[in-house]
């Protein structure tokens, strides 16, 4: 049962009604039904996952046999992928850290091919056009700022 009473001077409502809902919270035996997600996934539980993934069921189903979180499987399907993740929307050849090291590599020497660039990362084994369409996505090409010829004018009040 749930009661929440005012104090005399009104000012510790909220205070009160948070305590009283993490002691209600304290006295249900099994957390994981208001806390979310479980624990990860045990090796016992893995190893049946392989065998599912290898008869072609989706995570749902999965999930609903081993009475895990769908959310769990999927992440232990995209973990075992062979790509690595450089953000949460794209997959990419190149971690998040290699990608931070080619934009530092790229405002350090400004005037490097994107072969170069890659070459001091350590990344040698990665395509011209992954190479650019990456380039395209971290870094700009900018022009230096070219300065204008003196004219005739500007010529002789320098010499004065």
């Amino acid at each position: 049962m749930r009661s929440v009473q005012m104090h005399t001077n009104g000012s510790h409502f909220h205070e009160t009604a948070t305590i009283l809902l993490f002691l209600i919270i304290r006295q249900v035996p099994n957390k994981s039904v208001i806390m979310g997600q479980k624990r990860d996934l045990t090796s016992n539980e893995k190893s049946s996952i392989v065998p599912e993934i290898g008869k072609m069921k989706t995570t749902l189903e999965i999930s609903k046999i081993l009475r895990r979180g769908h959310r769990n499987m999927k992440k232990f399907e995209e973990s075992s992928a062979v790509h690595s993740r450089a953000d949460m929307s794209k997959w990419r050849v190149v971690s998040r850290c290699t990608l931070s090291l080619i934009t530092r590599e790229v405002a350090r020497s400004t005037c490097l091919t994107s072969r170069e660039v890659f070459k001091r990362c350590g990344r040698e084994d990665i395509s011209k056009s992954t190479r650019c369409s990456l380039l395209k996505q971290v870094a700009k090409n900018v022009q230096p700022v070219t300065i204008p010829p003196l004219k005739a004018v500007h010529k002789q009040n320098r010499v004065k």
